[in-house]
């Protein structure tokens, strides 16, 4: 997801990685919307950002599980367009295959760069 421009509200974030998660995980608007027991045009308007805004954090935290996501990793977004792509592709892999890419990016870094590990590396 080359996204991330400073400026952009979180919600404009949230309406465009929706979509990708859609996109990535082949997820109609209806069956999203039968996920989140929400009506399919107000998913539609929502995505079109035609004001649509009742019970809204609700709403996108419950769309952010449906994709195995928090509400942050639907909202937050680095403001470099490269590391929010990686982001959005490591938060879109299985959980098996999470620990794999870490260490083929630890084993890229400088000598110099890397630092101990944190707490969730340890439990990786």
């Amino acid at each position: 997801m080359a996204n991330g421009k400073a400026g952009r509200s979180k919600d404009a974030v949230a309406r465009e990685r929706i979509r990708e998660w859609m996109r990535i995980h082949h997820m109609s608007q209806n069956r999203l919307a039968r996920l989140i027991d929400r009506p399919q045009p107000w998913l539609s308007r929502y995505l079109k950002n035609t004001g649509e805004s009742a019970e809204l954090l609700e709403t996108l935290a419950r769309i952010a599980a449906v994709f195995g996501h928090s509400l942050s990793a639907l909202v937050d977004s680095p403001a470099d367009p490269a590391e929010a792509e990686v982001v959005t592709l490591y938060q879109n892999l299985p959980d098996r295959a999470r620990p794999a890419l870490l260490n083929l990016l630890r084993k890229m870094q400088p000598a110099d760069a890397v630092d101990a590990p944190t707490d969730r590396q340890r439990r990786e």
